[in-house]
Order: C-alpha cells, then structure tokens, then sequence
C-alpha cells in the first residue's frame, strides 16, 4: 500500500493510466529493503524523509 498520495495520483490520473497500471503489478515493498540503505539519513534534512520504511 502506497498511502494517500497515490490513492490521489491514481483517481487522478484514471486506473487505465499505465503508471497506475505499472503500481499495480509491482509489490513495492521488495524494494523496501534495497532502498532503505540508498535512502538513510542520519538526521532528518526537513520535512519527511523522501522514502519511508514502515
């Protein structure tokens, strides 16, 4: 589950986009465990971090 921005994105754009499609058929969350090293912060720069591991 991606949250509320793409829940926006998506009845946005429409579910036959093929962005919205391409979210769809990925689970995101394998990439979680890649991205957490490439994104980590020591100290929060503002605002909220530009990726979220839950």
């Amino acid at each position: 589950m991606l949250g509320f921005s793409a829940s926006m994105i998506e009845s946005r754009l429409g579910r036959d986009h093929h962005l919205v499609k391409v979210r769809h058929l990925l689970n995101w969350d394998c990439f979680a465990v890649i991205l957490k090293d490439v994104y980590a912060r020591r100290a929060p720069v503002g605002g909220v971090g530009s990726f979220m591991i839950r």
